[in-house]
Formats: C-alpha cells, structure tokens, sequence
C-alpha cells in the first residue's frame, strides 16, 4: 500500500509527487495507493476547497488513480473550530453534498461504501485536539503561549490504517 499524507496538500503531498520517477513508480507499483485526507484547508492554499478538489488535484499531479481516501469525520470542537475558522480555515469532513460524482457500491449485498472522483471514501476519527506551546520572541525575553490544534492522532490513525488493508484483502 501506498499511503499519501498525512499533510497539506501544496506543501506536503504534491512537491513529492513532483520528485522525478516517484508518480511513475507508484503507477507502476502493484498495490493500493490511500491518502489521508487534511483534517482543515489551509488559509491561501486551499480555500473553499472540498474533499473531492483534493483527491483531484492528486490524481492530476500524480497521474494515477486514489484506491481510498481517509477522511476524519469527528466533529471539532466549536472552540477550536472557531479559532480556525478567524485564521481562514474551515474543516474537511466527507459530505456527499459537497463531492463531486458520488456514487455507492455495495459489498456482501448490505455493506455500502461512497465513492468519489472513482476513490473508496473511509471515514473514521483520526484526529485529536491538542494543546501546542509557542514561544513569542521579544526583546529581552519570551511569551509562551499555548493554544489548541488539531492533530492526526497516530494510534486512531494506524487503526483506521489497518482496517483499510483488512478491507482491500478480503
């Protein structure tokens, strides 16, 4: 498996798919590719931007197709989401009503699993609220100061990881 993110997507993913030979190598690879989605858009860099203008900007940097996508669905706090929301950002959550071709595909007759831009969407709680210390330089000394930030949670995201390959082996 091939597993994008997780990371902005400017500044994280797409600058490694530009790396010469690595978007030709992992079409070449016979395996699943997966990308975890960004938990919020980036002020300047993906505004106003949904789940599927991701997995569309991907899929036109890297040339090959997105097996499934991992997109947090817990909702954040409105505390938090507020903060972000002042600094421009807003949440990424998988919503059918914002994606683009969507579409259902139903496994063992019950099971039904959203597809978008032709990705297998999982959705999962992969995130935490974290508090996160800055130190503000002035002359003379320091301010620390601390604030809340969301986070991929690295145990919910191995989990939800691990039930991806489950699903693609079976």
């Amino acid at each position: 498996m091939v597993i994008l993110g997780p990371g902005g997507l400017y500044t994280s993913i797409i600058p490694n798919l530009l790396v010469k030979g690595l978007a030709e190598a992992i079409k070449e690879a016979n395996c699943r590719t997966i990308y975890i989605a960004n938990v919020m858009t980036q002020p300047g860099k993906t505004d106003g931007y949904s789940l599927s203008d991701h997995i569309r900007e991907i899929k036109r940097y890297g040339g090959f197709p997105i097996d499934f996508v991992l997109v947090n669905d817990r909702e954040v706090s409105p505390e938090v989401l507020a903060k972000y929301r002042e600094e421009g950002a807003s949440q990424i959550l998988f919503d059918p009503g914002e994606s683009d071709e969507v579409s259902s595909v139903f496994f063992g007759g019950s099971r039904e699993l959203k597809v978008v831009e032709g990705s297998i969407i999982r959705t999962a709680d992969v995130i935490a609220e974290v508090e996160e210390q800055t130190i503000r330089q002035e002359k003379g000394g320091g301010d620390v100061r601390t604030k809340t930030v969301l986070r991929h949670d690295p145990a919910k995201l191995a989990a939800a990881l691990i039930e991806v390959l489950k699903a693609t082996q079976s």
